[in-house]
């Protein structure tokens, strides 16, 4: 016989989930006190050492191309809003890598705390200070010890309390812009919008797929290239190459798009412009690209006076690819967009050391060959602007043209109370209230339940709790698999689960330092068939408790708890958890008994009809220990401590039937032989 009193389960413990509730969370009033709350480009965010900003590169948890690349090195690399925070405030942002796994700093500096990310969405929290890194929002810390040289965010929320509430929608605005300026449109189309029209419904392609990024606001940009779609003017340098203009519709529906071809020369058959910016810093070629009867192509800067010459990027654009950065180039892409069209771009850096510069387009490879005049690809819109990333594109004619900067303005967001209506749902203090004022109420729901008359009424633990709350039979529900990471302060040794329905249960402990050091998976799928017969036409005899014993002691270790169904729409059941320091009161002995309080009501009319009402059963069990004598004080001391506390008290593993989660109604401890004495406990489950 062993008895488990579990530790209790909130917030701080459980850490992550996969299980949601039925209904949303009441939640009160909040403002977000941070300006650009998605626009870690702006400058109201400051940038320190090599820390940089690539806007609108991601999918955000919403969907939307929202969510920003940040890089940079443990040289001193981060973004921060220094003095907007202090106590009783909290922090909040989701973060993500760009591949792989690794540490970064963020919300405090990462000499006070770094977070393990992987490439799914987290979203992070910290409590607010009045001074030093406290009072500072960190988006991205990258010194020492974080290990990640980038990572993307979304979404920065401060906000008054002690925990954070979900999204406050981002309440940044355009005011105004001096210059026309392009954008993508549901469609896939490139639109231009004109002086001070805001472009509040644009969109961008993540993997060829248009998705939306909403209101657009870029700094100004300056395209140096000359007749950016006119590659026949004479700003542009045939080496090898003939160019057909106005040959295919463009990516913003006209019919603008050159046809650059190979010539018959032995030589390299590239299309290029001379005489663009020298002086030290990032740049970014970038161009819209259609295969013709080629499917190759590459663009190249040559940069005279740096010592390595020319830097070239190869693009299939059969298979959408570009070649990894080498050289001067630091950074390559290509963007999948409708028709066939790509855009593909360079950035690389300068030094002083550059005396002329010149971009070139490829037909073909960059190599020399004999050219073949049926070769050709299409070309559009090229452009050249100083800068470690490409923006939207800047048409040309006879001399270079400058975006305006889109000026915007960014007032901190509130989201109000909201209104119930009659017989509406939502979960406070992780409990799942109704609405029953009429015709509708803004009442917190545990406010509300305690008011007269009552505005809420309490229906029940939320989705999320009931495992840890209750008995066997209120219990947590989620299709094909429920996983949950606990972390508790204090030492457990034994973690049980009870009322499962799956088909395994498995244990992993985690500790910081010496990684893991429980991982047990428990089959519930034992069948009970004795032959063949049983078998195919027997109903399988599925366990629904799971007992891990024996944890090592790491206090503060990761637990992770795993139910697994068989199938993607099998419905995964768990019952109770508990989770606590085990102690061992003696043997239960055969003659131990179970049975249960049926609290349905079974009536007969005077006629004779029979009325039944189901009701909730109550499992009770009648345990029969055989104890040391020397422990009877300790076991009386134990069981004292335990009155009226609910405790799993575990008859024998091997009979799930004698695992019960209750209380017990009394016991009689004999103090028999002075070897032996026995032990008998009435346990009432819940």
């Amino acid at each position: 016989m062993r008895i488990v009193t579990p530790f209790n389960v909130d917030a701080g413990q459980l850490t992550t989930t996969n299980v949601v509730n039925e209904v949303a969370d009441w939640e009160p009033a909040a403002t977000n006190l941070l300006s650009y709350p998605r626009r870690f480009d702006n400058a109201y965010w400051a940038k320190d050492g090599d820390a940089q900003v690539f806007p609108d590169t991601f999918l955000a948890p919403d969907g939307t191309l929202t969510a920003e690349r940040i890089t940079g090195s443990g040289s001193g690399g981060y973004v921060i809003k220094a003095g907007v925070a202090q106590s009783g405030m909290v922090k909040s942002i989701y973060l993500r890598t760009v591949t792989g796994a690794g540490k970064i700093g963020s919300l405090i500096n990462s000499a006070t705390q770094v977070f393990d990310i992987n490439e799914n969405w987290q979203r992070f929290d910290y409590p607010a200070g009045d001074f030093g890194a406290d009072a500072v929002f960190y988006v991205a810390d990258f010194r020492s010890p974080a290990t990640l040289t980038e990572v993307v965010v979304w979404h920065a929320q401060l906000e008054e309390g002690s925990f954070p509430t979900s999204i406050i929608p981002d309440a940044t605005t355009f005011t105004s812009r001096a210059s026309t300026t392009t954008f993508i449109d549901a469609t896939g189309t490139l639109q231009t919008a004109g002086v001070d029209v805001a472009r509040d419904d644009a969109y961008g392609y993540v993997d060829g797929v248009l998705k939306p990024i909403g209101l657009l606001l870029e700094k100004a940009r300056t395209n140096f290239i000359k007749y950016s779609s006119v590659f026949n003017n004479i700003n542009w340098a045939k080496g090898s190459t003939s160019v057909a203009e106005n040959f295919v519709t463009a990516p913003d529906g006209t019919v603008t798009a050159d046809k650059l071809s190979e010539t018959t020369s032995d030589a390299q058959h590239f299309l290029g412009q001379r005489g663009l910016p020298t002086s030290a810093g990032f740049y970014t070629q970038s161009i819209f690209l259609k295969a013709g009867t080629s499917t190759l192509s590459a663009l190249s800067v040559v940069h005279i006076g740096e010592s390595v010459g020319t830097s070239t990027a190869s693009i299939n654009l059969s298979l959408g690819a570009i070649s990894s950065p080498s050289r001067l180039i630091t950074k390559t892409n290509i963007t999948a967009l409708p028709n066939g069209w790509f855009r593909a771009s360079i950035t690389y850096k300068l030094t002083e050391a550059a005396t002329d510069v010149r971009m070139r387009v490829f037909v073909g490879t960059e190599t020399v060959k004999v050219g073949d005049p049926d070769s050709f690809i299409c070309i559009w819109g090229a452009q050249l602007e100083q800068g470690s990333y490409p923006t939207s594109y800047i048409p040309t004619a006879g001399s270079q043209v400058t975006r305006a900067a889109d000026v915007s303005a960014s007032p901190q967001a509130t989201r109000d109370l909201a209104t119930y209506n009659l017989g509406d749902q939502a979960v406070d203090l992780n409990q799942v209230y109704k609405v029953v004022a009429d015709p509708s109420t803004t009442d917190q729901p545990s406010v509300g339940a305690a008011a007269s008359p009552p505005t809420w009424v309490l229906m029940g633990w939320s989705n999320q709790y009931r495992m840890f709350r209750d008995g066997r039979d209120s219990y947590s529900i989620r299709d094909e698999s429920i996983d949950v990471t606990l972390n508790f302060a204090e030492i457990i040794t034994t973690f049980a689960a009870i009322g499962l329905k799956g088909v395994s249960a498995t244990l992993k402990m985690v500790d910081s330092v010496d990684g893991t050091v429980y991982d047990e998976t428990i089959s519930l799928g034992g069948i009970g068939a004795g032959d063949w017969w049983e078998y195919f036409f027997l109903q399988y005899d599925l366990s629904d408790t799971a007992i891990f014993k024996e944890l090592p002691a790491y206090p503060n270790a990761d637990i992770s708890f795993t139910v697994s169904g068989g199938a993607p729409s099998d419905q995964v059941i768990v019952g109770r958890v508990i989770a606590g320091a085990e102690e061992d009161l003696g043997v239960t002995n055969y003659g131990t008994s179970v049975s249960i309080l049926d609290y349905s009501t079974k009536e007969r009319d005077g006629f004779g009809n029979l009325t039944l009402v189901p009701r909730r059963t109550v499992r009770l069990v009648d345990y029969d220990v055989k104890v040391p004598s020397v422990v009877v004080d300790f076991v009386v001391r134990s069981l004292e401590r335990i009155a009226a506390t609910p405790t799993l008290f575990i008859g024998d593993a091997l009979y799930s039937s004698s695992v019960t989660f209750g209380v017990y109604r009394d016991f009689t401890q004999g103090i028999d032989t002075p070897s032996i004495s026995d032990l008998t406990i009435q346990v009432e489950g819940f």
